[in-house]
């Protein structure tokens, strides 16, 4: 661990509930010290009212803060706001902000509310744990991930052996794509003792990006174990994943799981089918010298497909039906799809832009055949869209 170690406002800490009952009215004290009674039996009804009446004696900020704890305590948290926010803030200011954002978390305001405050926190003690790793699970869930990088190095920077930040600092190097330094952090994670079901799926997925899809099955395996196959999301991952190592053959019992836990999810459904028909390729290719088998996969992967498109229609699966129907040399449906996509007249993109174009050469060329071969008209050729 780094040797640097922050001490913010040790005598502000103990002022808070350990105040020297001089610095206060002798009877305001005497009224304080028996709500602090209350409170350290978790009496919160009592303290309150002796809290109370030390207040109308003589109104402080000590009194206040200890009543606004008590109001966190009972749950009312307008009032607990209502009085850090009316403190004259010459003392304990980080004490009252924790108090503040533990309020705002269990109210569940707007996210910006609560970053704000947990920002205010980290200014004052970067070694904030809780406000750190609030601010890195915002900005991670947002895709913000330099700002995730930044509040977790500046932690890290610090202490690096917090495995709360370490776990949060490894998601945010998985989503800015540095997959290795993901990795090790997320494997020190696991070495400190988390086996948890999120950080065995980081790991897995991390795995997979890092292309050891067999180390990757099995960390999904266990992260689907652990949710005991009730997560949709991390069953897809195991069944996508298998494809690529020597448990092929289990992707279609994983597709199965998956559907059972998704039936109203049209989205998942789609994705599903698709790593069904994924499965199938896989196994089409690798029969390519039998041709038999080899049409009975591409079959099998237009079926998938099918089913897929029933519940989502993505330019991906439309033209993996033209490369299917490709394969299989059936040049009508493989027109027909083509005219598909053409008609869909989706939108170029960086990662369509190949196939779009490819699509257009691909249908004016099937026309082009058919026209010499007498099976069009001229009028009757297809319109490609350019």
């Amino acid at each position: 661990m780094k040797a640097t170690i922050l001490f913010i406002g040790i005598s502000t800490l103990l002022s808070i509930f350990c105040n020297n009952a001089s610095a206060i009215n002798s009877e305001s004290a005497k009224y304080v010290n028996r709500g602090d009674s209350c409170l350290r039996m978790n009496d919160t009804y009592n303290s309150l009212l002796w809290y109370q009446k030390a207040y109308e004696v003589e109104p402080s900020d000590t009194v206040m803060r200890r009543m606004a704890q008590c109001y966190f305590k009972r749950g009312q948290y307008n009032n607990c706001l209502s009085l850090i926010d009316t403190l004259t803030r010459d003392t304990a200011v980080y004490q009252d902000l924790q108090l503040k954002l533990n309020c705002l978390n269990r109210m569940e305001v707007e996210d910006s509310v609560i970053i704000e405050c947990a920002k205010q926190i980290v200014e004052i003690n970067p070694l904030d744990v809780t406000a750190t790793s609030q601010l890195m699970t915002f900005f991670n869930n947002d895709k913000n991930v330099d700002s995730a990088l930044y509040y977790g190095n500046r932690y890290y920077n610090i202490d690096s052996t917090n495995q709360i930040i370490n776990k949060l600092l490894g998601v945010s190097y998985y989503f800015s794509k540095d997959f290795y330094r993901a990795l090790e952090l997320f494997l020190d994670a696991e070495k400190n003792g988390d086996w948890s079901a999120s950080l065995c799926y980081y790991i897995g997925k991390t795995y997979e990006a890092c292309k050891i899809p067999n180390k990757a099955y099995d960390y999904l395996l266990m992260a689907c174990e652990k949710s005991m196959f009730g997560n949709v999301g991390l069953v897809k991952s195991l069944a996508k994943v298998c494809i690529a190592t020597e448990h092929r053959d289990e992707t279609l019992d994983y597709v199965d799981t998956g559907i059972l836990l998704c039936q109203a999810d049209s989205a998942s459904m789609a994705e599903l089918y698709g790593i069904s028909a994924d499965f199938y390729c896989a196994y089409s290719h690798k029969y390519y010298a039998d041709s038999v088998k080899r049409e009975i996969c591409l079959r099998n992967q237009i079926k998938m497909l099918e089913k897929g498109l029933a519940y989502n229609i993505t330019f991906e699966t439309q033209y993996s039906m033209v490369v299917a129907y490709g394969e299989l040399k059936d040049r009508e449906m493989e027109k027909k799809w083509l005219q598909v996509i053409v008609d869909s007249k989706w939108e170029k993109t960086k990662a369509n832009k190949n196939h779009l174009e490819y699509v257009a050469y691909r249908l004016k060329q099937i026309t082009e055949d058919e026209f010499f071969e007498g099976g069009q008209s001229e009028d009757e050729k297809v319109v490609v869209i350019e």
